[in-house]
């Protein structure tokens, strides 16, 4: 009989990489006693053994009846999946390095206090569901943007989402940020006043642009022959008009 599957949520997905690299030891499963780590389960399922699949179906991990975990495969979707190394592997290829947990787009101000530094720094962008300021994919496009502006920076990901208690995110972020950085430094910066590099600041008018700039859906929902289609092709045209200073 083959195992049953279940996809979880972003939030469990996000955790079971992290749990999966070592980045919460010790704490190593879901669900272990006073762990916030959890994941929740359809009741047809406990008991048994589970395969923990993505979106795509990929098989991740096999969850074990007292909530630990056995890696499958390690995840292959997702935009930068190439700056997603686990902390074993960002310590060896980063090892002397400054870590720098970065949850918003660097500004000026920060890129100089990380320039004055004169040695490696590693800005481990923290994507987790919940935790960045801007979305996952701007804010590795605004890290890789501002690595530019430091020389010999590099950019880590870090999937760390948030469990909905600011003390509890903190320290499970103190935890994730001591398995990534080891015996090397971890630096936070401070609030993030100041302007942002040109590149830096292209990237996060596209991903937060004003509200004239933004995109609006409209959804039509009615009994077929109820007039849906006319009523939004009346829409269309109304605003293609409007577009080019016709009246509706």
């Amino acid at each position: 009989m083959p195992t049953p599957q279940h996809c979880p949520s972003p939030r469990e997905l996000a955790d079971l990489e992290l749990l999966t690299g070592g980045a919460l030891a010790p704490v190593t499963g879901f669900n272990e006693p006073g762990s916030p780590v959890t994941l929740d389960l359809p009741e047809a399922l406990a008991g048994q053994d589970v395969e923990l699949v993505d979106p795509e179906g990929l098989p991740l991990a096999t969850l074990r009846p007292d909530g630990s975990v056995e890696p499958l495969t390690h995840p292959q979707h997702g935009p930068f999946r190439r700056l997603h190394l686990t902390p074993t592997q960002t310590r060896e290829r980063h090892s002397g390095a400054t870590f720098v947990p970065v949850v918003d787009a660097l500004t000026e101000p920060e890129l100089d206090r990380l320039r004055g530094l004169g040695e490696p720094v590693v800005l481990l962008a923290l994507t987790g569901p919940g935790t960045p300021e801007l979305s996952p994919v701007a804010l590795l496009r605004a890290s890789l943007a501002a690595a530019g502006h430091v020389p010999g920076a590099s950019v880590v990901a870090v999937p760390l989402a948030s469990h909905g208690d600011p003390q509890v995110d903190h320290e499970l972020g103190v935890q994730v940020m001591a398995a990534y950085a080891g015996d090397d430094p971890v630096l936070a910066l401070g609030n993030g006043d100041g302007d942002y590099p040109d590149d830096v600041a292209a990237v996060v008018e596209a991903d937060q642009p004003p509200p004239d700039r933004r995109g609006l859906v409209l959804f039509f929902t009615g009994l077929s022959g109820s007039g849906k289609s006319t009523v939004a092709q009346a829409v269309i045209d109304s605003l293609l008009a409007h577009r080019w200073g016709e009246a509706a």
